[in-house]
């Protein structure tokens, strides 16, 4: 999401300037809520604030109370009743159904901050970071209490060495395994633990880094897709071997613009399970290039601009095994949403990529779907990984 990378940004600028910080987090939803569990906000001491916790019905009445529900330095869940009939000290009654969970907890200068090291670490590699959090318990000092599997470099098959010592109690070890267990299984959910004395709940989640979006295309339609997936939060990087159309200047959102080449059409930009690719260079001979060189990547998406005619005559060309795109290629690119300016086509490509990565095989209008809004993420399948396991 977004909101992370800029999460993580604002408390360490926080940081530097000895501020502290309220990092308020979505733990658990009953019914019905704008945000889902691992919605974040931040509130510096200074009045900032990056992320949300709702559609900005809830983040008043948290800024106003945040500070001192931890003033003692202690974590806090703040239960908010979204029903038309609410009645109670944390109920709105803003008629959305609903039962939101908020973990509160106080970040200070000099204390580590799991959650955001989580976000800065699976950034940095480009690798998921399973985090677990104790939001429930007999002992009120526990929650708060982070376990995480933090992703180790790249370039290390082991796991990593760890960030800090790590006491081993044993529900130390219970949320240590249930942060593996995340990263293994891609769901956020809440998880228990015991009863009585030993009673735990704990919210675990996958964090993963932002999307990487491939742009073939320095044309001015390619500026609008540029400009749809940076409002995402995407990662993006253009590819065009025109050095008139690859520029910096002209795609100051890109985080990386390449003049590649068609004998390297990648020109060494490295690909992951978290990268897509839509194809507009709007030039024959490079757009067979990229495809030649992309399928022999795995893809979650990848789009083609253009008719399916002339998509048949790269495929011919570019000498795809079988004669056909891979199942996750989309040609034409796009939703059949109407409209004709670099903005519509624009807007249809990315919501296209949008669903298919949501897992909307064929997206439809949310008044015929039927039921709940969002869905039970599916789970997914168990990758590799080199770790550590660190407790705060």
């Amino acid at each position: 999401m977004k909101e992370l990378g800029e999460i993580a940004a604002a408390w360490r600028v926080a940081e530097q300037a000895g501020e502290e910080a309220i990092l308020a987090t979505v733990v658990e939803v009953q019914g019905s809520s704008y945000r889902r569990p691992g919605g974040r906000m931040l509130l510096t001491s200074t009045g900032r604030r990056r992320g949300a916790i709702s559609g900005g019905c809830l983040e008043g009445d948290l800024a106003k109370k945040a500070w001192w529900l931890t003033a003692e330095g202690r974590a806090a869940i703040r239960t908010y009743d979204t029903a038309a009939d609410a009645d109670g000290p944390a109920d709105f009654g803003l008629g959305c159904n609903g039962l939101i969970h908020v973990l509160i907890e106080r970040l200070r200068p000099g204390h580590a901050a799991l959650p955001v090291i989580a976000i800065e670490q699976s950034r940095a590699t480009r690798r998921k970071a399973g985090l677990a959090t104790v939001i429930r318990s007999q002992d009120a000092s526990l929650v708060g209490r982070h376990a995480a599997v933090l992703p180790g470099p790249a370039n290390q098959a082991g796991p990593a060495a760890l960030a800090e010592p790590v006491a081993h109690s044993e529900w130390e070890l219970w949320l240590e395994d249930q942060a593996a267990e995340a990263l293994k299984s891609g769901r956020s959910e809440v998880v228990r633990r015991g009863e009585d004395a030993g009673y735990l709940e704990a919210f675990v989640e996958t964090i993963e880094p932002p999307l990487h979006l491939l742009l073939f295309g320095g044309g001015d339609d390619a500026l609008a897709v540029a400009n749809q997936a940076k409002l995402l939060g995407w990662r993006l990087t253009v590819l065009d071997g025109r050095r008139d159309h690859a520029r910096a200047d002209r795609f100051p959102n890109a985080d990386a613009v390449v003049v590649n080449s068609l004998d390297d059409p990648l020109s060494g930009v490295a690909l992951d399970e978290w990268t897509i690719a839509v194809v507009m260079t709007h030039s024959f001979s490079q757009d067979a290039a990229a495809l030649r060189e992309l399928a022999r990547h795995k893809l979650t998406y990848a789009g083609i601009l253009g008719p399916q005619r002339r998509t048949e005559r790269l495929i011919e060309t570019a000498g795809l095994a079988g004669g056909k795109l891979p199942a996750e290629w989309y040609s034409p690119a796009g939703l059949d949403l109407g409209g004709d300016t670099p903005e519509q086509v624009a807007l249809a490509i990315v919501a296209e990529a949008h669903g298919v990565l949501e897992g909307r095989g064929t997206p439809g209008h949310l008044r015929d779907r039927g039921g709940p809004i969002h869905s039970a993420a599916e789970e997914r399948s168990e990758r590799p990984f080199a770790n550590s396991i660190v407790c705060a």
